[in-house]
């Protein structure tokens, strides 16, 4: 396998390490080349009514100022051009930062990035369900064999599910929902970038044994 530059590494290799177990258990685990995202609070529920029922009917609406602002669903975009080296249309990139994971390699072709893109749902999926031993069989040798290791000679499903013990189901739900951006291909490695509900992620993958596999436990945020 090719080593992929030192811009796109730096930014997967800090987790392999030591960070997998502490993010799992906030929902967002770690593997040998992924960091970890956040979710944002639930939001306050109203409080019952005091049974004064009038004085509820009797007040103003709120203004408009008091509404909830809603988000704005993201604009239809251009499919991504294969082999360009440009950043896929909707992939966020900096003018002084690291841009190496959105333009790494070439944009990949459209089977390509299916192929892809259904491996990496299908784990998202299964960590959603708490279905492990899938989740393990979709992951890499490496990143595989460190789970075993984090869990001190458990296996793989076990360490991860251990790992997640305490992770909400409702977002691991909405991180399994994903509408694909991009697929970056390289020497030795790809990365799959991919808006969800809380912002924009890639996710590192290796060719094995003819089949992409994972190499991240969770993704690298873009955005």
């Amino acid at each position: 396998m090719g080593v992929a530059p030192s811009g796109a590494c730096a930014r997967f290799a800090f987790a392999a390490t030591f960070v997998v177990a502490a993010a799992l258990l906030a929902g967002c685990g770690s593997g040998e080349e992924a960091s970890s995202s956040s979710t944002s609070a639930p939001p306050a529920t109203k409080q019952p009514s005091n049974g004064n029922s009038t004085a509820e009917s009797d007040s103003p609406p709120p203004s408009s100022s008091e509404q909830p602002k809603q988000q704005k669903p993201p604009p239809d975009l251009p499919p991504p051009t294969p082999g360009s080296k440009a950043a896929a249309p909707g992939v966020p990139t900096s003018k002084e930062g690291d841009n190496s994971i959105q333009t790494w390699g070439l944009e990949a072709s459209d089977a390509e990035r299916e192929e892809a893109s259904a491996t990496v749902q299908r784990y998202l999926d299964a960590r959603a369900e708490g279905n492990w031993s899938t989740v393990c069989q979709l992951l890499a040798a490496k990143p595989r064999r460190e789970q075993e290791q984090f869990g001190g000679g458990a296996s793989c499903a076990q360490a991860m599910a251990s790992f997640a013990a305490d992770a909400s189901p409702a977002t691991l739900r909405e991180e399994a929902e994903i509408e694909v951006l991009s697929f970056r291909l390289g020497k030795g490695y790809a990365f799959l970038i991919y808006r969800r509900p809380d912002g924009i992620f890639a996710t590192a993958l290796t060719r094995e044994s003819g089949a992409w596999r994972l190499i991240s436990v969770t993704p690298n945020p873009i955005s």
